[in-house]
């Protein structure tokens, strides 16, 4: 008999639909995209009465982020003697204070994650820096790290590179200084020749509120499925995550192992991910970034970035490393 596995998130991502497609292949797996009240309390409730029955019938939880839908399996699972497994994704365990950015700034979302790290039968970094994170969080714990990974077979290079600098994320309010946005849109003005594209939902408003009028060289696809940005991937030179806070990167990972070269500040994990394979700038330096792209643009990397993710960060690697740790947690090794 396979081992019933209830699977949490609270909504559908790139990286926990791989986690959960790899359990499927092994367990049997009930999923669910817990709502949260704020936008529909319908949801939410609904919600909380399939995790009550998923867990009832469920040998082990699988949640993906300690917040309160983490909170509520965890807490079942302590009072059925249940084994659950949480990967905390990397906002939960944060505390930026200048940027205003990370779960521990909040009382209640401060007190959701402690008590899931604390009563979680195992805990998954997804990456080095973020078991770091965790442990900053609480210190008593064990968490493992796994890193997240890419499917290498589909994010692959085809035909020529253009004369393109690339970022992935939506543009609002918190991504201005989290993910470095201002700097990105700043550095396309230094480089009139390059085309910079943001893959992801762009505000006009907040453009102008950065920096005046978006240079003309800066497009915005808006969102984008996952065929589409590959050909985005496959087209772009460059690829650049000028973050201040990244427990991982999945989006710049994925370019990478479509060949595009990284530029990226040195914060949390994206050295992890980076290597030897591409440039790395100071936060917020808009002409150190600047000259770092030009340099990109000329550079024969790429290949090197895909191998590394090939290596690194390859679906088969990051099911072995579930499979094993299921594996023991259900057999308390």
């Amino acid at each position: 008999m396979k081992k019933k596995i209830l699977f949490l998130r609270p909504q559908a991502a790139s990286f926990t639909e791989t986690d959960r497609q790899i359990l499927e292949k092994h367990f049997e797996v009930k999923t669910i995209n817990f709502g949260f009240f704020a936008k529909s309390p319908v949801k939410f409730l609904a919600s909380i009465y399939q995790t009550i029955i998923g867990v009832m019938w469920a040998d082990g939880v699988f949640v993906w982020f300690a917040d309160v839908h983490a909170l509520l399996a965890i807490i079942l699972s302590k009072w059925l003697s249940k084994k659950s497994i949480a990967v905390i994704g990397g906002y939960e365990v944060a505390k930026v204070p200048e940027i205003n950015y990370g779960g521990l700034l909040r009382w209640r979302t401060r007190w959701v994650t402690r008590f899931v790290i604390r009563h979680a039968s195992q805990l998954i970094a997804v990456s080095e820096f973020n078991k770091m994170e965790i442990l900053r969080c609480i210190e008593n714990v064990e968490p493992l790290v796994a890193y997240n990974s890419v499917d290498t077979d589909f994010f692959k290079p085809e035909g020529e590179k253009e004369k393109i600098v690339l970022t992935a994320c939506s543009l609002n309010k918190r991504n201005i200084a989290v993910k470095g946005l201002d700097t990105f849109i700043k550095c396309a003005k230094l480089i009139p020749e390059a085309k910079f594209v943001i893959a992801g939902s762009i505000d006009q408003k907040m453009i102008e509120d950065v920096e005046g009028k978006i240079p003309c060289n800066i497009v915005s696809y808006g969102f984008l499925d996952k065929e589409a940005l590959r050909r985005l991937y496959q087209r772009s030179k460059v690829y650049c995550q000028l973050s201040r806070y990244e427990s991982f990167g999945v989006a710049l990972a994925e370019a990478m192992s479509c060949c595009c070269i990284p530029v990226v500040t040195r914060e949390g994990a994206l050295p992890e991910v980076v290597g030897d394979t591409g440039f790395y700038v100071p936060y917020g330096d808009v002409e150190t970034t600047a000259r770092a792209i030009r340099e990109a643009l000329q550079s024969d990397k790429g290949k090197m970035a895909r191998q590394r993710v090939i290596e690194r960060f390859s679906i088969i690697e990051r099911e072995k490393k579930l499979l094993a740790l299921i594996d023991a947690v259900f057999n308390d090794h």
